[in-house]
This record gives C-alpha cells, structure tokens and sequence, in this order.
C-alpha cells in the first residue's frame, strides 16, 4: 500500500485485491449490525460523552474515544450494508 501526502489531504492507493478484501470486512461487519442494532447507537453516545469528559478532565485513557470510534464503524458498515446491497 503506498501512501500520498498531498498538503491536507492523504491519498491511499490499493491493489485490487485489497479493495476487494476490506469491502468483505465492511460486508461482514453490515451483517454484525443488522444483528446486535440496538447496542451501538447507545454504545456510541455513552462511550463519546465519557470520552469527550475524560479528555476536558485532562485524563490520558482514550479508551472511550477508541470504542466511540468502532461503535460508529459498526452503524456506518450496517448503514453501508443496507443502502447499497
């Protein structure tokens, strides 16, 4: 994988095999939240209040960020899974 730094922006250049290979795990993941739907939109907003009050409190654990963060993978894959198949 080669990546571009172009002033703001980064561009990432895939194979096709990869492409390829991260369009199943968004697949995968779609099929994960068509599932368990009701824990990660509550997961999302929990986690990134006590994320965003740990970061005003000047605390180093990001740990609440990091799950905000895959929380709002998991709905965006669902989402992804749901529109375009």
């Amino acid at each position: 994988m080669l990546l571009y730094i172009c002033r703001e922006f980064v561009f990432i250049e895939l194979k096709k095999g990869q492409a390829i290979m991260q369009i199943e795990i968004v697949r995968i993941l779609g099929i994960i939240y068509i599932w368990t739907w009701f824990v990660w939109p509550f997961s999302f907003v929990v986690s990134l209040i006590y994320g965003i009050a740990s970061v005003i409190n000047g605390e180093t654990s990001k740990k609440y960020i990091v799950i905000a963060g895959i929380s709002l993978l998991m709905m965006l894959s669902g989402f992804n899974l749901l529109l375009f198949s």
